[in-house]
């Protein structure tokens, strides 16, 4: 409220120094800030990927970097990687990705034992593969790609895709979700249509943030809503329906069962899964059989369900709700 000395448009004189070429706005800001002398700036760029991969960054307080954080685990990687993103990728996301995942390190089993989660329970040493539930959009992303559903189409504007009817309303304007037609369905979730005071339902449930407030961590649940969500969600229901049009042998349950098993998990089934999925398909199609509409109503997109095809549908939407499926490992 008290004016005294006018500040002019400038950055710290004790970070790196500022080229007095660049204008002093905020195009010449974005300059110093990826300038290859400040380091700090592809470090943090590296340490929230390598965060998103893993599960922890190498710097674990990835909202800060600094005298204030905690030290990184392998400081020599972070800067090795670091000079590569600026310097070899030309600051390119896709391209430290594939560097991270194709790395040994990343590679290896995530199973543990006893002795080894006794001297790291934490993975700091990464003697083991990272083993994490996988994010908001990942999962939705992930049962549309398995489905053969998932959309290839890049760029534009976004996009609604299907979900329960009554569950996403404005507080303010009264608009409504006009739920995309053809391939605009099934686009990735980066594409969705996001709005701070009506978020995309399913989104939240798995932990994505309202968009309300910057959030650089997202700290994942367990909850029994998220399984209703995946049970019952039409985008995930249409999946379902879809993997087991696709992967269904006729005459043939237990291949058809085994080949949506190893397109979903990329492995292969267990005799006692096998067989608890197949008692499960014939629970099903019990009922299925018994009430013709029951179908009709289950899979409401199709305009005549057949019943072993439904019951097929409900034996992909549980192998879609294991943990094999939701969890990168």
């Amino acid at each position: 409220m008290v004016k005294t000395d006018t500040v002019q448009p400038a950055t710290p004189e004790s970070l790196n120094e500022c080229n007095p070429d660049w204008p002093k706005d905020r195009l010449g800001f974005s300059k110093w800030i990826v300038d290859k002398k400040n380091p700090l700036t592809a470090r943090t760029l590296v340490n929230r990927v390598w965060h998103q991969i893993f599960g922890r960054g190498l710097v674990s307080t990835i909202e800060d970097i600094g005298s204030q954080s905690e030290p990184p685990t392998h400081p020599a990687l972070l800067d090795w990687l670091a000079l590569r993103f600026m310097n070899e990728y030309n600051w390119s996301v896709k391209s430290l990705i594939k560097e991270i995942v194709m790395s040994g390190t990343y590679r290896q089993s995530s199973e543990s034992s006893p002795e080894m989660y006794q001297i790291d329970p934490d993975n700091e040493l990464y003697a083991r593969g990272p083993r994490i539930r996988l994010g908001a959009e990942q999962i939705r992303d992930q049962a549309l790609a398995v489905s053969g559903l998932l959309s290839n189409k890049m760029y534009g504007p976004g996009v609604m895709p299907p979900q329960p009817e009554g569950v996403w309303e404005t507080v303010y304007n009264g608009a409504k979700w006009m739920e995309s037609k053809g391939e605009d369905r099934y686009r990735r979730g980066v594409y969705t249509y996001l709005k701070r005071t009506s978020p995309y339902p399913s989104f939240l449930t798995f932990d994505a943030g309202s968009r309300e407030v910057c959030m650089i961590r997202r700290t994942p649940t367990n909850t029994p809503l998220q399984a209703l969500v995946t049970l019952n969600d039409p985008v995930y229901l249409e999946a379902s329906y879809q993997l087991a049009k696709n992967t269904m042998i006729p005459k043939d349950v237990d291949a058809s069962i085994a080949v949506a098993y190893k397109r979903a998990t990329l492995s292969e089934i267990e005799p006692t899964s096998l067989q608890t999925l197949k008692d499960l398909y014939e629970t099903s199609l019990n009922e299925f059989s018994n009430n013709p509409e029951a179908a009709e109503l289950f899979l409401h997109f199709d305009k005549n369900p057949t019943p072993q095809l439904s019951a097929m549908t409900v034996v992909t939407n549980a192998i879609m709700n294991l943990d094999e499926f939701l969890t990168k490992a």
